[in-house]
């Protein structure tokens, strides 16, 4: 039903050089669809040694249409959160910023 829209977002999100897989989920508890994007997020907090892993979902539900959700969830992909995703663990581990304020190079 949505295999249009997840190709779409899908060849959109590889351009950007991001390693994020596509999908479009349903809530059971909403009772809505969503366009979702799941990625490893890595994080550095001031005053941890370790970087932060974490499995992440990114989701804009499918209101008021496709094309919308595809615009909203396509602008968390800010050129500073996309330098911040391909930044190598020591340069994530060196930020201690927020991923849409990292620095690009």
């Amino acid at each position: 039903m949505f295999e249009q829209l997840i190709q779409k977002t899908q060849k959109a999100v590889d351009a950007l050089g991001v390693d994020v897989k596509v999908d479009v989920i349903f809530d059971d508890e909403t009772e809505r669809y969503y366009l979702a994007g799941k990625f490893v997020q890595r994080l550095k907090f001031k005053g941890f040694d370790d970087m932060f892993v974490q499995n992440t979902t990114l989701t804009e539900e499918l209101f008021p249409d496709a094309d919308t959700a595809f615009r909203l969830f396509m602008g968390f992909f800010t050129p500073n959160r996309i330098a911040h995703m391909n930044a190598t663990d020591e340069e994530v581990m060196a930020y201690e910023g927020h991923p849409s304020h990292y620095p690009i190079a």
